[in-house]
């Protein structure tokens, strides 16, 4: 069936497997606490890097802060740090020495703040400065170069100008010497000359703006070694360990719920087989030395209950007849027909408990009568004469309006005799004879004997046993049973070890001293109800 979770399922899935969810908390807890107080002391050592941008207004404000944010992604880079582990002579990789380092723009918008951790304090401090310096050197020389590349084109002019001025002046000077007329070129070397001295100023110019808009990188602080190793909370550790044990338990709880096919309550049985629960029987002992009196008052108020679900089962359809089985040997069937079949007697109806287990009778010791004769006699009775069945072999119990017939004598064929049409006229007969059969019958995965009768009777109740029957048992008995044409009504959850609710304690204790005589010598009131189920122990 498909299942899922909410909040309240979780809840109580948590508090089922509550030794695991605690364990594994306790566990990751506890294990978080010893690792971190066994872990070697670390040390952090940091310092600031200034990136100067003097922006002519308070316009660009933002752009510094982006410039920043880029600088501090830039100096964790591989080309930053490979330098840093040679200059310093490091044996660690580049993503290496990136783990222990961070670089964030902060605390304000023109400085970055340059950490590293590690085991040696001193180490640390030098791999700050280190980043800090390689990548300002970096940056400078960069900045330097973006300059270059910008001013080249002026920086041609002034050459080839210079370079013409050059020759010029040698032109001049042959001139001079020959006396020949120089008017004409001294006129163009004050040309040339003019030019050269604008082109300089230009250049200038143009340096300084780009001195003024380009950022410049220096160390605002340098990084000292720290005098003592960062401090861990070793509590807030442990916490931390415990919550992830909480979640590692809770998903573990889930994954077992899921493969976990035991069916120990009610919502157990519905949600993996999806059949209704007509009472849950809890486990019990009438033995007054066993101190669980208590439990067997819970136990037959519970039989009261399951009484009162089989008669609500049967407002659509009369219940004359009722087999009672279970998925497997050992689960309490023979006594819970048994007490099924007592309080069905006290509210009024004449009840006739039919034993049809006839390989491992049972009914006939509970009530410490004779086992023959029996069904097996008034079958064979029945299908040699062909005459109605004879039921002086029922015989009357002590309790009220019950009586019981028993197995009989155990036949070579028991599966053959209960499928017989002798069988059949004499369920009818006995249903004709009786308010309502309850039929004790052999398990669903032993034999067939069941499978006939439950086809035959008005409805057929399955007893399991809480916690040792598992939800496949369960759905492959009562794919039988459904097959065979039996009316399955629900399942009876036997022997709960789950404890009594607390308002029915109340209730009950406010009842029994309710009942008690004002006297100091009064006797205690019995803890038993006014109808007692024959059973001696069912545990």
């Amino acid at each position: 069936m498909e299942r899922s979770f909410d909040l309240i399922q979780l809840l109580k899935l948590v508090r089922r497997w509550a030794p695991v969810v605690a364990f594994m908390t306790l566990l990751a807890g506890g294990l978080a606490f010893v690792v971190a107080r066994a872990a070697v002391p670390s040390y952090q050592s940091c310092g600031l890097l200034r990136v100067a941008v003097q922006a002519p207004s308070g316009s660009q404000a933002a752009s510094a802060s982006d410039i920043t944010q880029t600088d501090a992604v830039l100096m964790t880079q591989n080309g930053v740090l490979s330098e840093v582990i040679r200059d310093l002579h490091l044996r660690i990789s580049s993503d290496q020495l990136r783990a222990h380092l961070v670089a964030r723009p902060g605390p304000s918008s023109e400085l970055i703040t340059v950490c590293s951790s590690g085991a040696s304090g001193t180490q640390q401090a030098a791999i700050v400065n280190a980043v800090m310096s390689v990548y300002a050197a970096q940056a400078t020389a960069q900045s330097e170069r973006d300059i270059d590349q910008a001013g080249a084109a002026l920086q041609s002019e002034i050459q080839k100008v210079e370079a013409s001025l050059l020759q010029e002046n040698q032109q001049l000077a042959a001139l001079q010497r020959g006396h020949q007329d120089t008017m004409a070129l001294a006129g163009q070397i004050q040309a040339d000359t003019a030019t050269l001295t604008q082109l300089s100023a230009n250049y200038s110019a143009f340096r300084a703006q780009q001195g003024v808009d380009v950022a410049h990188v220096s160390v605002a602080a340098a990084a000292v070694a720290p005098a003592a190793p960062i401090s861990r909370n070793l509590y807030t550790d442990a916490g931390i360990g415990a919550v992830a044990g909480l979640l590692i338990g809770t998903a573990i709880a889930v994954v077992l719920q899921l493969l976990d096919q035991g069916l120990r309550t009610e919502e157990d049985v519905r949600q993996k087989v999806g059949v209704p629960v007509l009472g849950v029987i809890p486990s019990y002992s009438r033995d007054p030395k066993s101190g669980t009196q208590m439990r067997t008052a819970v136990a037959d108020e519970a039989y009261r209950s399951l009484r009162t679900s089989l008669l609500f089962a049967g407002v659509d359809r009369t219940l004359r007849s009722v087999v009672v089985t279970s998925a497997r040997v050992g689960e309490g069937k023979t006594r819970t027909a048994a007490n099924l079949s007592a309080v069905l007697g006290a509210a009024g109806s004449r009840v006739l408990l039919l034993d049809a287990d006839m390989r491992r009778p049972g009914q006939h010791r509970l009530f410490n009568h004779s086992a023959e004769p029996g069904l097996s006699e008034l079958l064979l009775t029945v299908a040699t004469t062909g005459q109605p069945p004879n039921l002086s072999g029922a015989q009357k119990t002590r309790f009220t309006n019950l009586s019981l017939m028993t197995a009989g004598m155990t036949p070579p064929n028991p599966s053959e005799l209960l499928a017989s049409r002798a069988a059949e006229l004499t369920l009818r007969w006995l249903e004709h004879s009786y308010d309502i059969v309850v039929i004790d019958t052999p398990p669903v995965d032993a034999v067939t004997d069941a499978l006939p009768l439950a086809a035959e009777a008005s409805a057929t109740v399955v007893v399991i046993e809480a916690g040792a029957t598992g939800a496949r048992q369960l759905q492959r008995a009562l794919e039988v049973l459904k097959g065979s044409g039996a009316n399955v009504i629900g399942v009876v959850l036997n022997k709960s070890r789950r404890d009594p609710p607390r308002e029915y304690l109340d209730y009950y204790f406010s009842q029994a001293a309710a009942s008690q005589p004002d006297s100091a010598n009064a006797e205690k009131p019995a803890r038993r109800p006014a109808v007692q189920s024959p059973v001696a122990s069912a545990r």
